[in-house]
């Protein structure tokens, strides 16, 4: 595979990703538009934050094989 189309794919996937998913201020301004406090909107995802990082941390190991 050639290299530089390797580097398009990844430059394409994250230019990509950066339009598909909101950005924390995009979610913050979103959160505070509803009428929720800003403190209460932060803390929400600091807490989405954490639990997505810990499910990751202690998914099960699908790699071994019996």
């Amino acid at each position: 595979m050639n290299i530089n189309f390797f580097a398009l794919v990844v430059v394409s996937l994250t230019v990509t990703s950066c339009a598909i998913f909101p950005t924390l201020d995009e979610r913050m301004a979103k959160c505070e538009a509803k009428g929720i406090s800003k403190d209460v909107c932060y803390q929400v995802e600091m807490n989405k934050e954490r639990d997505l990082l810990n499910s990751a941390m202690h998914a099960p190991d699908t790699s071994k094989q019996k």
